[in-house]
């Protein structure tokens, strides 16, 4: 049984990209591990799934403070005596914070290397980092990922941010698997239209833009979940907040639960941020199988989507006003919505679905074995 080491600089707890390619490899009778990085330290050492298992190192980081540079550091010392002392057949690295141990580990032992882009590292780094050092690392990661026997792409327009130099590329949209849709049922029925989001609480993801908008609408619910990132302390605001329902952290079943009983899902991504452009979030796919319409902003490869496969609504993510009428809209437009709902969940069938997806996986490590 060939033995794949998978390699991410998070918790994973959740981590649907990550968690899905490991089963799906191990339901196809590979050994599968997933070495993590705990950055809270509050997650089990080791985990046993149904097919893979987690085994995370607990060093303690900050996203988006200073410190995490000194800590980066560390976690690649760490993944690299790792990666060193262990038997595996193929190595699989999670973006350029996991690629350069990966990359010298598999030139070491002759292993082969899929690399999986899930960002482009330049592109995700804040506002404030000189150009220079962007640069830099935007180019580091373009010579690495030339070391990788595939990479992993999860939208053909993500090409462009390695300026066209990748080799051998494999398109695998960040669907969610539609075997978790007939375990989930609606428990709970809801007077108020909801709108639900759930992932990184960030400023830059429209949570206050949204917040603002949905001020006055009467009837109007929003729930949100996930955990904060960054300074912006947005747990506390959601918390405050008069329509909100703040839900924290929940598994991701939860999540599917909870997209099933809404009227409509968010994905708001400030379009100045380079790889909010990108942006493909299992977010969108998720909507889609649940045939709810999705509402996101203008400037996007995801609105891209929505505009061509007319799942959902679009406003300016600037403008609190185009985003209130936008939710009217949707709101005050069952058979709208019910439209928006049905064209996606027949798109995720057809084009998007996890099945297509988990085949070009298959076919990547056929192709290494």
């Amino acid at each position: 049984m060939l033995k794949i080491l998978l390699i991410r600089s998070n918790h994973v707890h959740p981590e649907p990209k990550v968690e899905k390619e490991a089963k799906t490899l191990g339901d196809n009778g590979y050994s599968v591990e997933v070495l993590a990085w705990d950055r809270s330290g509050e997650n089990p050492e080791s985990e046993n799934k149904e097919s893979y298992k987690i085994k995370r190192i607990k060093l303690k980081a900050s996203y988006g403070k200073p410190e995490l540079v000194f800590k980066l550091i560390l976690w690649s010392f760490y993944e690299l005596i790792y990666l060193i002392k262990s038997d595996f057949d193929i190595v699989h690295a999670f973006d350029l914070d996991t690629l350069i141990p990966a990359v010298i580990v598999s030139k070491i032992k002759n292993k082969p290397l899929v690399y999986d882009c899930a960002d482009f590292y330049a592109d995700s780094l804040p506002e404030n980092v000189p150009t220079i050092i962007r640069n830099f690392i935007a180019n580091l990661e373009i010579f690495f990922s030339k070391f990788a026997d595939f990479v992993i792409l999860v939208d053909e327009s993500r090409k462009k941010q390695f300026k066209n130099k990748l080799k051998k590329t494999i398109i695998i949209n960040n669907t969610p698997m539609e075997i978790s849709l007939p375990k989930i049922k609606p428990q709970i029925k809801y007077e108020n239209f909801i709108i639900f989001y759930a992932g990184i609480l960030h400023e830059n993801r429209g949570l206050h833009k949204l917040i603002e908008a949905t001020k006055g609408i009467n009837n109007l619910k929003l729930m949100i979940a996930g955990y904060d990132i960054g300074h912006a302390n947005l747990s506390e605001c959601l918390e405050k907040a008069e329509n909100v329902t703040f839900l924290g952290k929940i598994s991701y079943e939860d999540v599917i639960k909870r997209t099933l009983e809404s009227d409509m899902t968010f994905a708001l991504y400030d379009p100045k941020v380079p790889n909010h452009k990108y942006a493909s979030p299992n977010k969108l796919f998720e909507a889609m199988m649940c045939a709810k319409p999705l509402l996101t902003n203008y400037g996007t490869v995801m609105a891209e989507i929505v505009m061509n496969e007319n799942c959902g609504v679009l406003a300016d993510y600037e403008n609190v006003n185009d985003i209130k009428n936008a939710i009217i809209r949707e709101k005050n437009d069952l058979e709208l919505r019910k439209k928006l709902g049905e064209n996606g969940l027949k798109m995720y069938k057809t084009k998007y679905n996890w099945d297509i997806m988990a085949n070009r996986l298959l076919n990547v490590y056929k192709s290494l074995t």
